[in-house]
């Protein structure tokens, strides 16, 4: 997915949106992608290079992340070698090097499999401890936005 957003009033005023164009005036362009983390397999990395390519035209200021970032269950420690496997190595174009704003989808917190599976740690996605890995990375890692506590 791809998007593209352009905002050229800021108003309270219905009536000015009729006056709106179309232009590069605060325009934010963006993709989006989500169920990815399988280190380049199941076509990750064709994706991946579909998003470059298209990337190189389009520009984007960022990527979002819709979750489901670290397959099969989550990252399991400190400097995970998903990270690199599934993230950094696979979206390693000029292109797609902007900020990436993800959530944690249900494989990030553990596949469901193992219900007593208690390694898995979705903090270890939030940018304190990705951005030492990789920096395009923003994430709260499983965080409250509110009380800035991990969730259960």
């Amino acid at each position: 997915l791809v998007g593209h957003v352009t905002v050229r009033y800021k108003t309270t005023d219905s009536t000015l949106y009729s006056e709106a164009r179309v232009g590069d005036d605060f325009t934010t362009r963006f993709m989006v992608v989500g169920d990815w983390g399988r280190q380049g397999k199941y076509h990750q990395a064709e994706v991946a290079l579909q998003m470059a390519l298209v990337g190189a035209v389009f520009r984007p200021n960022f990527v979002i992340s819709t979750g489901d970032n670290f397959y099969p269950s989550g990252l399991k420690r400190v400097n995970d070698t998903l990270v690199k496997e599934s993230f950094v190595d696979i979206y390693n174009y000029p292109s797609l090097n902007v900020p990436w704003y993800a959530v944690l989808g249900n494989h990030d917190y553990g596949d469901g499999s193992a219900k007593h599976d208690f390694s898995t740690k979705p903090a270890w996605q939030s940018t304190e401890w990705m951005e030492k890995l990789d920096k395009r990375w923003i994430c709260c890692g499983g965080r409250d936005f509110n009380t800035k506590k991990v969730t259960e």
